[in-house]
């Protein structure tokens, strides 16, 4: 029970459940407005259906990762399929034994994923999608420069062999990291680039096309997806995923992983 669905397909796929909690993890490009009437009502539904996690809305769209009893986290994805632009909405899938968060958490910003460089928009163009059955062959082209989207803390749990990492922060320090790549880069490189579940490379991506270069490819579905897809055997993948909540890092099947959270400095 764990993967990537289209929305239509969310109570087919997602049967056999074993008492066990569900893990969603959720983002689509889309205009939102009236933003705090919807997080109110988004709020309410979370609560009364005891739901926890994180959930960003902006005018530019919706990013979360929410946990639950499997038929309440049903109910509040069919909820959010009603908002204009939600209904293709492909959500990540995972099992959990326990709750991963300890609230709901239902935030207004300005951008679901802070990149701070205006104007992104993924909705308009981005890199071409490429399924993680594909992803191998691509990556292992010596003429492919791979790029980890993510912050440098969460490369040093796992990553792609031999991809570069732009040694950032936080995202928004991309766009300044992009620059200073383009500035000394062909622009007829071939890019393959990858994040965590697939929102940040969203943007990235298209802020290199917008740099001027005319080959960026992204993983679909991003890490989460991959580690998923494919067996560990056959994998290009070194360690493991970190992920911003309690499980703190997934494995091959989306499994909990052995990274533990310090309650120190979290």
């Amino acid at each position: 029970m764990s993967g990537s669905y289209p929305m239509d397909n969310l109570a087919s796929n997602h049967k056999n459940h074993n008492g066990r909690l569900l893990v969603a993890t959720f983002y689509n490009f889309t205009h939102i407005n009236r933003l705090e009437q919807r997080r109110t009502s988004l709020r309410h539904i979370c609560l009364d259906n005891g739901i926890k996690g994180t959930i960003i809305l902006a005018q530019e769209g919706i990013n979360g990762t929410v946990c639950g009893e499997y038929d309440a986290v049903v109910f509040v994805l069919r909820y959010l399929t009603h908002w204009q632009g939600l209904a293709a909405m492909e959500v990540k899938f995972a099992k959990t034994e326990t709750q991963i968060f300890n609230r709901i958490k239902i935030k207004i910003k300005a951008e679901i994923v802070t990149m701070g460089q205006n104007p992104v928009d993924p909705g308009d163009h981005t890199g071409a999608y490429i399924e993680p059955k594909n992803w191998n062959s691509l990556i292992e082209n010596e003429k492919v420069t791979v790029i980890d989207v993510r912050n440098e803390f969460e490369i040093r749990v796992g990553r792609f062999k031999n991809s570069v990492s732009p040694q950032t922060e936080n995202f928004h320090d991309f766009p300044d990291w992009a620059d200073q790549f383009a500035a000394k880069t062909d622009p007829n490189t071939k890019i393959a680039m990858y994040c965590t579940g697939g929102i940040r490379c969203e943007k990235a991506s298209s802020y290199m096309q917008q740099l001027g270069f005319n080959q960026v490819y992204q993983l679909k579905g991003g890490i989460l997806q991959y580690l998923y897809a494919i067996e560990e055997v056959d994998s290009s993948w070194a360690g493991e995923c970190f992920v911003f909540d309690d499980r703190v890092s997934v494995t091959y099947g989306l499994a909990v992983g052995t990274h533990k959270l310090c309650y120190g400095c979290r």
